[in-house]
């Protein structure tokens, strides 16, 4: 049994050109997907063969208005979770925020969450969740992240093992990030020093860990591979199997 995964920060509506023709040729069990516009997700869902069911949208939220941050005003904008295979009902678990989706003023002017569900393969259930979490302009370690870490901390506590994946902008090595690997064992092959695409993001080549795949045993994560050129990160391609 092996249930292939992709996750990817997709930088909201400036580059299906490029990721959509990536992943649809990679035809992934799961797709983890971050800073998406909810108006865009039936689109990007037809385009990789998902139906209505196979999918889910958690808003984290309302961007409407021009912003300093060049980020379009399309809406609702978060994360979300698609899935070919038998699945559990959809679930989201908001550790930072309230049930009401804010409007958008600064990078965590906005709800964080989980958004997950147990996906079934060949009679073996995996529990696959993603999450987008609280940004830090030089990606040092903050009081912020500290918080909304145990936060989260308690919500997956009541979570059976599980995979977690996303943009934890938190690179590998700092302080935030070694609170995850208290809890997860961290996917990405240590030879990898960065997700941001130098060529696609803003602040060009910085050398920044933030995009993994956390996992709890009985589950393993295998055959990791980075992929470039679909977006302002880089996204994961990755296979999950039992020990």
């Amino acid at each position: 049994m092996a249930i292939s995964v992709v996750t990817l920060n997709i930088e909201g509506d400036r580059h299906f050109d490029r990721f959509l023709p990536v992943i649809q040729k990679m035809q992934p069990d799961v797709v983890c997907l971050q800073e998406v516009f909810k108006v865009d997700l039936p689109r990007i869902a037809e385009a990789l063969g998902f139906v209505e069911s196979q999918f889910a949208f958690m808003p984290m939220t309302s961007i409407d208005e021009e912003n300093q941050y060049d980020i379009s005003p399309r809406g609702e904008w978060g994360i979300a979770l698609l899935t070919r295979l038998e699945h559990s009902s959809f679930t989201t678990l908001v550790y930072k925020g309230t049930g009401t989706v804010p409007k958008f003023t600064t990078p965590n002017s906005v709800n964080r969450g989980l958004l997950l569900t147990t996906v079934s393969k060949e009679g073996t259930s995996v529990p696959i969740a993603t999450t987008h979490f609280t940004w830090t302009g030089d990606g040092e370690t903050s009081a912020e992240q500290q918080r909304d870490f145990e936060s989260l901390a308690r919500f997956t506590s009541f979570l059976p093992p599980h995979i977690l994946c996303g943009d934890f902008n938190s690179p590998r090595g700092k302080k935030t990030f070694s609170l995850f690997e208290t809890l997860y064992t961290d996917g990405l092959p240590p030879e990898v020093t960065t997700t941001i695409d130098g060529a696609l993001h803003y602040s060009g080549g910085l050398e920044l860990a933030v995009d993994t795949v956390f996992y709890q045993q009985p589950f393993v994560v295998t055959d990791v591979s980075v992929f470039e050129g679909v977006s302002d990160h880089k996204g994961l391609h990755f296979k999950v199997t039992t020990s």
